[in-house]
């Protein structure tokens, strides 16, 4: 078993604190909440906790890229891997066998992985140009697939969560998590997305119609 890493662990568990006292983007409102504290040892583990899950949660989402890579490439294209260690996101354009590459990441599709902040869920995410109709076909097409909520991975309509991956079940002890086990179904909640399903979507994308074979 490989760790998440217990830093990022500690993040999650204590996201409240860690969001008055290192995520305050308001400087005042951060110097106020720090003050309350008044023990410099604290506030240095704080800072070492920032920084730390940071890095921690920047290699998890870079295996989480890997996946991507691996999985879209077997059934079709991906490229321009972008890892976001603010927001906590890694993504990649996707495109069919069939397509030619969308020039300057004009992309018609996109999938990727986001981590919350407050430890809730890890969001497995496809994103289709054609928002609305684009979740619709994407829902009607993946087993499981639901439209994102508002703002929960981007900004926008045209996201769907593959999946919502629990990180710390409730009762969990300690600062030990799996990072094989989620990065496992993180791959499993991409895996339904199959050559021909893919190739259906991003049709779609391409023309507002569906193929022929979408219901094969």
């Amino acid at each position: 078993m490989t760790e998440l890493g217990k830093f990022l662990v500690f993040q999650f568990k204590y996201h409240e604190e860690m969001r008055h006292l290192y995520w305050q983007k308001d400087a005042t409102a951060k110097e106020e909440a720090r003050k309350t504290l008044d023990d410099g040892k604290t506030l240095q583990m704080i800072d070492q906790v920032g920084v730390q899950c940071c890095q921690e949660a920047t290699s998890f989402l870079g295996e989480c890229g890997k996946v991507i890579e691996e999985h879209f490439d077997d059934v079709g294209h991906c490229s321009e891997l972008k890892l976001s260690d603010r927001k906590w996101t890694v993504s990649c354009g996707i495109w069919r066998t069939a397509a030619h590459k969308p020039q300057k990441m004009n992309w018609k599709m996109q999938a990727g992985v986001k981590l919350p902040m407050d430890g809730s869920e890890i969001i497995v995410w496809l994103w289709g140009n054609r928002k609305a109709a684009a979740v619709q076909v994407m829902v009607n097409e993946l087993n499981g697939a639901e439209e994102a909520r508002r703002n929960e991975v981007g900004a926008g309509r045209g996201y769907v969560a593959l999946a919502r991956i629990p990180v710390i079940s409730p009762g969990h002890e300690g600062f030990v998590i799996d990072r094989d086990e989620l990065r496992d179904r993180i791959k499993t909640a991409f895996g339904q997305i199959t050559e021909q399903k893919l190739d259906c979507i991003y049709h779609f994308m391409e023309s507002g119609f569906i193929a022929p074979a979408a219901s094969s």
